[in-house]
């Protein structure tokens, strides 16, 4: 989106007696004063975090309150990639600006680009730019919707999200949101992979302090974009790929190759059976004829003999029914099925929720923003490296952890 530089003038003219912060400006954000199609136009506080500031009332969680657009614009597909693009009403002109002039980017920190379906309410996160992240001096931020993603038409609801935690200055979180359109043919929603909630008490009451940009140049031009993150943002691949789109579930050539292969051999196989049986019929006729002519054993004698074991069996069945009534009490079933030693494991990760981190800030950990799930598969309990320890977190709802490389995915469970 292009803007132009009296709407620009303007725009400065307006907050110049305001502390001046980065936005995103491509897609557009809902509230912005160059987004000819927002509901309300924020020229004086747009820029500023949600925990207010700088003659700046706080702002509501999500999107710092601002209403839906009144049209919605901008439309993505399921796979597309694009570049977000970043503003500062303090550098009208890029190409003309002094890049080492205050831009109020805090020397960067985590920048986390995140679709909902449901108007900010649960988020699935898509990229992550780590340290660098802010900076209008550069394009590049790339963004990939996921394959996966299902079509979502629905203004108010569909919303690209921007959320921001600094690495300098106050402890503070920053987001802007934009209304969009998704095209896609996947037909179950995308898990949900939550954003940083933190420094903006009482409603995220964590406090963080992530990583800056290594060039550490404070509110200056920084490094732009890392390779790294550049390629495992387009590389990221959103849950387990089962919702990807219709064809998969409908795979015709599966069904057929699974009725036709083994109903095939299993009727060929029934004339080998009667092959089978017919010879042991053959000695089954002349064992009978053997005995005939040795009439003396007879077999009831023999069926005789075991009858009076069979009388003195008769203890035999008590000692069988002594080890039955332990298998009726079955005392170490019991818990086995209560399992109650699970109970509280579930029930542990959920507090961590209020009093985020007081038992995993034990655990050192050494690469920022690193996730590995507590019991992948089982639970939704997962760990994440804050500022050199290891916090607990927790899937919302009835979601659980599945292991993403060095991430996490909030999923499903694996249907029936």
């Amino acid at each position: 989106m292009k803007f132009s530089s009296a709407l620009i003038a303007v725009f400065a003219t307006l907050v110049s007696t305001v502390s001046s912060h980065t936005t995103i400006s491509f897609p557009p954000p809902r509230g912005h004063p160059l987004n000819e199609n927002a509901a309300v136009q924020d020229f004086e506080c747009i820029s500023a975090p949600l925990n207010g500031g700088s003659g700046c009332a706080p702002k509501k969680f999500p999107c710092g309150g601002y209403p839906k657009d009144k049209k919605i614009v901008t439309t993505f597909n399921a796979g597309e990639v694009f570049e977000v693009k970043f503003f500062n009403q303090n550098f009208p002109e890029l190409k003309d600006e002094d890049k080492q002039n205050d831009q109020a980017r805090h020397n960067g920190g985590i920048c986390e680009f995140a679709l909902s379906y449901d108007g900010g309410e649960s988020y699935t996160v898509i990229a992550t730019y780590k340290k660098t992240c802010p900076d209008i001096f550069f394009d590049g931020w790339k963004v990939k919707i996921p394959e996966n993603a299902p079509s979502c038409d629905s203004p108010g609801d569909c919303i690209f999200s921007w959320s921001w935690v600094n690495a300098l200055g106050n402890r503070e979180f920053y987001q802007n949101c934009a209304d969009i359109k998704i095209v896609g043919n996947a037909t179950e929603p995308l898990p949900i992979i939550d954003i940083t909630r933190a420094n903006l008490p009482p409603l995220f009451e964590k406090i963080l302090t992530p990583e800056g940009d290594d060039s550490n140049n404070g509110n200056a031009i920084g490094s732009g974009p890392r390779k790294e993150d550049v390629e495992a943002n387009l590389a990221l691949k959103i849950g387990d790929g089962k919702n990807k789109s219709p064809p998969k579930d409908d795979e015709n050539p599966k069904e057929p190759k699974d009725d036709e292969n083994p109903k095939e051999p299993k009727d060929d196989e029934n004339p080998k059976e009667p092959k089978d049986d017919e010879n042991p019929k053959e000695p089954k006729d002349e064992n009978p004829k053997e005995p005939k002519d040795d009439e003396n054993p007879k077999e009831p004698k023999d069926d005789e003999n075991p009858k009076e074991p069979n009388d003195d069996e008769n203890p035999k069945e008590p000692k069988d029914e002594n080890p039955k009534e332990p298998n009726d009490d079955e005392n170490p079933k019991e818990p086995k099925d209560d399992e109650n030693p699970k109970e509280p494991k579930d029930e542990n990760p959920k507090e961590p929720k209020e009093d985020v981190g007081k038992t995993p800030e034990k655990i050192p950990c050494s690469e920022n923003g690193i996730m590995v799930c507590g019991k992948e598969g089982e639970s939704g309990e997962f760990l994440t490296c804050d500022n050199g320890k290891m916090v607990s977190r927790t899937c919302p709802g009835i979601l659980i952890c599945k292991q993403n490389d060095k991430s996490i995915v909030c999923d499903f469970l694996k249907r029936r």
